[in-house]
């Protein structure tokens, strides 16, 4: 119990204490409800203040405004990370169901949602920027996308079969099976809904710049849902008019020659540059804005970031290997013979025979593969080895076909009464299991017709028994010879000599299959590209492979060390690669495939091929096909399958370095030589204009141009031989446009050339001289064209009418449509331009870009290399 005290209250009160403190307390609170009233009084809330102070502390410094709302470096980072998990759904979404989903690649690659995924170029600050403007444009305009709109979207943009969806109606979007397992990968975590979420911020810029640039109505089926939202949608350019696709048509397709003068520099101007003073300042300015790109052969700008290196390793068939040898035994089984007793199948009736001999007559329903226009006996030969796939066995019956025709016409005599009632053989193959039985009968009315066939694959098959690595399991035997076979030794080394090369290949082809996986393997064991899970060595791994092609009996070469782009192309080891590589593009060059759609010549470079496909280690390449390793001897070719067991990545050169301040120090004089040089090129094509000189041979314009003091001391001239910048490719099939493919100056010409430079000689007049200068920046030409072919009224004609009346012309042609959306895109880039201007209020540069500062700048930029 309290104790209680002499006047009978309790020891403690703490009533009492605050009756006592009272007043005191009052007037504190009174106090604070007044400050806190006047504080909120208005807009003026002080509290919301502070909280939004914290939470801008939280999201970063400040960007940039936009439409007069802040921008922080945490929104730029968000929306980084949304296009990445983006393009990450994508990439897994094509690759999701493996070969199956390569039919519809091309389908899903013409959809909106990937051509707006790869509009923003996440690597720099402006591109993070851009899409900050199309956000808050979005804002403005009123686009949102629920969850309904989002299923309709995703479905419009991803499926290809309106039975199957991708998303289907009364499912959640965390149940789809894809997306459980996408939402398990993602890098940035949060699951499902971090997915939606970054696919509802695409599905919303999508709609905007739609909106804002203009569309055709039936791209995208989302158009009449942002149309409710008040969005016009009108193109924004016209149609090309006839007139104006006659000049376009003209420029890509007018022929051009012309004589080609590379200024070089002389030993007294190189000095003269080089001894001019290059500030501090300009060499730091130099190497902050080019110190994080590559270099790379042909780029527009210097890169001073190290190489990308290669290590190269490669496998081919050796010579025993690229070429079927007969082997003794083949021609040995046919002369094998004994008796071999009934079987008891000589009252089956026809049925049975019929199913037993499927394999020997091609009629038999259900061997389309062969086809009835190929003589019967030669079926059992396509059939030897059974992992031959269906369209090399039709290749191959076709081979044989007409040695079977020759041997009927010279050799074959038709069954005598004599013939034994039955007779029965039996192969084996120790690696393919049994592989055949023949029934040969007489007794039964109904196989009459059947006998002489039959007779022969018998025959035949005993000329294979060996077959491609096989042993006779048993001797085939046949009872007394039903015919005269004059000849033989010669029917079977041409017919057993196509089998054995058909089977060699289909077995190559499946020891090439076996190591491709086996190296697609090796980068995910060792982590090849940051790839996670990396268990095994890569050393390790490299051996692994060497050894099991040279078990195969392949031959293995590997480089000794990593090389980069320019340099590996000296290495001696992979000069058989090379000469490869030039020989495919040549033979696959348009003008003797209309099928190929880009124009490829035989002097492509290989370094930039290796650039271009080798993105990480252990990744397979092919050069050649697995048939050229069996080619006609008197045209060796071969196969190679190529990889990278070792990439150097690029990386930062430190400034403080001496040897970085040299390279940032030559590119500057390799650009001020070249601004000397073209000078001196300027006052040369003064000189040959002067001339007033027209059409003339390339031979003619080299001696006038000898004569010009202004290239005294210049390189060799070369020549331009009546190209144009388009080739037309006709359409192969009825339902397939008419396309066109670049062609590009030889490189013995001009190493880079310039894709426009074609098209601006073209617009010079014949007799007319113009400056022309490489991709880089640092070599000047001057060109003089010497003749002009224009495309025939006829060719304009088709063309128009075949890219603007489809009803009339089956010749749908695709040149029309270039022009279209060359015209789209220089629109887009003026309303973006004018986006960045008005949203933010600031000035552009000379490249329509916005001035940020060097910190945010650096903060954002980001190198290939370094992006996921």
């Amino acid at each position: 119990m309290a104790r209680l005290g002499q006047d009978g209250t309790m020891a403690f009160n703490p009533l009492a204490s605050i009756r006592v403190y009272l007043r005191p307390i009052m007037a504190v609170v009174g106090i604070l409800t007044m400050f806190i009233f006047v504080f909120q009084f208005g807009r003026g809330d002080i509290f919301e203040s502070a909280l939004g102070w914290f939470s801008s502390r939280n999201r970063g410094p400040e960007v940039i405004k936009v439409f007069g709302e802040t921008v922080h470096e945490s929104d730029l980072l968000r929306d980084r990370e949304d296009l990445e998990i983006v393009q990450e759904f994508l990439n897994n979404f094509i690759r999701f169901g493996g070969p199956a989903n390569q039919t519809r690649m091309m389908q899903l690659f013409g959809r909106k949602i990937f051509s707006t995924a790869g509009a923003f170029n996440t690597r720099t600050a402006q591109g993070l920027i851009d899409i900050e403007i199309w956000r808050h444009l979005s804002q403005k305009l009123s686009i949102t996308i629920d969850d309904e709109r989002l299923r309709e979207f995703l479905n419009a943009q991803l499926g290809t079969d309106p039975a199957k969806p991708f998303w289907p109606a009364g499912s959640a979007f965390g149940e789809i099976d894809f997306i459980k397992l996408m939402a398990r990968g993602t890098r940035s975590g949060g699951g499902s809904e971090r997915v939606k979420q970054a696919l509802r911020s695409l599905a919303t810029l999508t709609i905007t710049r739609d909106a804002v640039l203009g569309a055709a109505s039936n791209s995208m089926p989302m158009f009449p849902m942002a149309a409710a939202e008040g969005i016009r949608f009108s193109p924004a350019t016209s149609d090309p008019t006839p007139g104006e696709f006659d000049e376009f048509f003209k420029a890509r397709q007018t022929r051009v020659s012309a004589a080609v003068v590379p200024l070089v520099a002389s030993a007294e101007l190189t000095d003269e540059v080089s001894k001019q003073v290059i500030s501090p300042a300009e060499l730091q300015d130099i190497y902050d804005r080019f110190k994080n790109v590559e270099p790379v052969p042909g780029s527009p700008t210097p890169g001073f970031m190290t190489p990308r290196n290669y290590r190269i390793s490669w496998i081919a068939a050796r010579p025993d290997n690229a070429k079927a040898a007969l082997t003794p035994a083949l021609l040995q089984v046919a002369r094998v013979l004994g008796p071999v007793g009934a079987v008891g199948l000589h009252g089956a009736g026809p049925s049975a025979a019929s199913a037993l001999f499927t394999w020997a007559d091609a009629t038999t329903p259900g061997r389309t593969e062969i086809g009835d226009d190929i003589q019967p006996g030669v079926a059992f030969w396509c059939w030897l080895d059974p992992l031959v796939n269906p369209v090399d066995r039709r290749q191959l019956a076709g081979k044989l076909d007409p040695i079977e025709h020759k041997r009927q016409d010279k050799a074959f005599k038709p069954a005598t009464p004599t013939v034994s009632p039955a007779s029965l053989a039996s192969l084996a193959c120790p690696t393919h299991g049994p592989w055949s039985a023949f029934l040969v009968t007489t007794g039964v009315p109904e196989l009459q017709p059947r006998q002489a066939r039959l007779t022969r694959a018998a025959t035949l098959a005993a000329l294979t028994a060996s077959g491609p690595g096989a042993q006779i399991f048993s001797a085939l035997a046949l009872a007394t010879a039903p015919a005269a076979m004059p000849s033989l030794d010669t029917v079977a080394k041409e017919a057993a000599a196509l089998v054995l090369e058909e089977s060699r290949k289909s077995s190559f082809s499946r020891m090439v299959n076996s190591l491709t996986e086996e190296i697609r393997k090796a980068a995910t064991d060792t982590g090849a590209g940051g790839l996670p899970g990396a268990t095994a060595d890569p050393v390790q791994t490299e051996e692994q492979i060497r050894s099991k092609a040279i078990s195969m009996g392949l031959a293995y070469h590997s480089m000794q060390k990593p090389l980069d782009e320019e340099s590996l192309q000296s290495d001696t080891t992979v000069q058989p690669l090379i000469a490869a590589y030039k020989e495919n593009v040549e033979e696959n060059a348009p003008n003797r495939s209309p099928l190929d759609p880009v124009r490829r010549e035989a002097d492509a470079d290989f370094g930039s091929y290796i650039r271009n496909n080798l993105r990480g280690a252990f990744q397979p390449q092919e050069v050649g096909s697995v048939s050229a390793s069996f080619a006609d001897p008197d045209k060796p070719k071969n196969f190679y399958l190529f990889w990278a067991p070792v990439i150097e990545n690029p990386v930062v050169r430190l400034f403080d370095n001496p040897q970085t301040k040299e390279l940032v120090r030559n590119a500057i004089i390799k650009r001020r030589v070249a601004d000397r040089l073209r000078e001196k090129a300027l006052k040369a094509v003064t000189a040959v204009n002067a001339l007033g000189r027209g059409a003339m041979t390339n031979l003619d314009a080299k001696l006038q141009l000898q004569a010009i003091p202004e290239l005294k001391g210049s390189g060799e001239c070369r020549f331009i031989e009546s190209l144009n910048a388009q080739t037309r490719t006709p359409a192969v099939m009825a339902n397939m446009p008419v396309s066109y493919s670049g062609n590009r100056i030889p490189r013995d010409v001009i190493k880079y050339a310039r894709p426009e430079t074609i098209e601006t000689l073209a617009a010079q007049g014949a007799g007319k001289a113009v400056v022309v200068n490489d991709v880089p920046g640092t070599d000047v030409y001057v060109a003089w064209v010497t003749s002009l072919t224009e495309p025939s009224p006829d060719d304009f004609t088709r063309a128009y009418q075949g890219a603007t009346d489809r009803k009339t012309l089956g010749d749908k042609d695709q040149l029309y449509g270039d022009l279209a959306q060359s015209r789209q895109a220089r629109y887009a880039d003026r309303v973006i331009r004018d986006l960045r201007r008005d949203s933010t209020g600031k000035e552009l540069d000379s490249d329509g870009l916005l001035p940020l500062p060097e910190g945010i700048r650096k903060r954002f930029e980001r190198t290939e290399s370094e992006s996921p």
